[in-house]
């Protein structure tokens, strides 16, 4: 079979400096939001909570629960014009489907990960809305919603330190044409 051969003109700095300049809010409102939670389970830990606080402290998680959601959808949905990427591209070229693809590919199971670290929580609260809690299934449930915060930390770490690496997609375009 013959190889194909398929220009490779994307201007990695470009689509990096663009990716970290769309990143650069995102990110304070994800680690914000995370920081809020986190903040208000270790106040519970230390036992400086009453019924007052505790139903304050849902409510913050459920309003956090649905920004990160929000701000995950942002994430998804990052996308540059086809001739941003590439500037000899007129229309999308599959240099620019394989950079999305592979861009998506890093991103899936990241997200997966904390979509179910968000349901997980969003679970608990709406457990101890139903009155499903007593009070040590509340405080099993609000250490769950921290570690869920904690690993969700780390998982946006992650994602936010993507870098896109053309010798990779290079590496890709010339494996696939065969």
């Amino acid at each position: 079979m013959r190889k194909s051969i398929i220009s490779t003109k994307i201007d990695a700095d470009y689509v990096n400096q663009q990716y970290l300049k769309f990143l650069s809010s995102l990110s304070v409102e994800f680690r914000f939001s995370l920081n809020c939670l986190l903040s208000w389970i270790h106040l519970s830990r230390q036992s400086r909570f009453d019924h007052n606080a505790t139903i304050q402290a849902f409510e913050i998680v459920e309003q956090h629960i649905e920004l990160q959601t929000l701000l995950l959808e942002q994430l998804l949905n990052w996308r540059l014009a086809p001739n941003e990427i590439d500037p000899d591209a007129s229309s999308v070229s599959p240099d620019v489907d394989l950079f999305y693809q592979k861009l998506r590919k890093f991103q899936y199971s990241l997200v997966l990960e904390f979509k179910l670290c968000l349901n997980r929580s969003y679970d608990l609260t709406q457990q101890w809305r139903q009155g499903q809690l007593d009070n040590s299934s509340t405080i099993q449930a609000l250490k769950e919603i921290e570690q869920n915060a904690k690993r969700q930390s780390q998982l946006l770490e992650k994602l936010l330190n993507w870098r896109f690496d053309p010798s990779e997609l290079k590496h890709e375009l010339s494996v696939s044409n065969f």
